[in-house]
């Protein structure tokens, strides 16, 4: 038998490299490279941009949960404050308390016109009452506030 020695030196390996390549082979080999590298790096752009945007979904969902949350204890305080049991504590601090009804005194405002006690109907016009002259100046707010036109 003969042996036959193995060198792994570089010059060796290539002089024995046993397939060559030509200018057209080498064309497509760096074609098809730079074609996959294109792929990849769109394929790397795309992931980015989904995991970009992923990350803002999740911070926004974030945030809304927050502001639900300060939402949520801002109608705490709100009812707390609406509370009788507060409102009447708010007022003894304050200095007020309940009256008598001997105490009431009501306004009497001439030339009121009645409440209605049915809804209006829209054919059913009530007759205008004639124009009269205010003597106070706060006739002339409740006139306004009545609907009644002098003019």
């Amino acid at each position: 038998m003969s042996s036959q020695s193995i060198s792994f030196k570089p010059t060796t390996v290539i002089k024995n490299i046993s397939w060559g390549i030509d200018g057209k082979h080498t064309a497509w080999l760096i074609f098809g490279f730079l074609l996959i590298s294109l792929v990849g790096w769109l394929y790397l752009v795309q992931a980015s941009a989904v995991t970009s945007a992923s990350l803002e979904v999740n911070i926004l969902h974030q945030k809304i949960t927050d502001l639900s949350r300060q939402n949520d204890v801002l109608r705490a305080r709100i009812a707390e404050a609406e509370s009788m049991a507060r409102i009447q504590q708010r007022a003894t601090e304050l200095q007020m308390a309940p009256t008598a009804p001997a105490n009431i005194e009501y306004m009497v405002v001439p030339n009121l016109p009645p409440l209605a006690t049915e809804p209006a109907i829209p054919g059913n016009i009530p007759a205008a009452t004639p124009p009269t002259v205010s003597r106070h100046w706060y006739d002339g707010i409740i006139d306004w506030f009545a609907g009644v036109n002098h003019n």
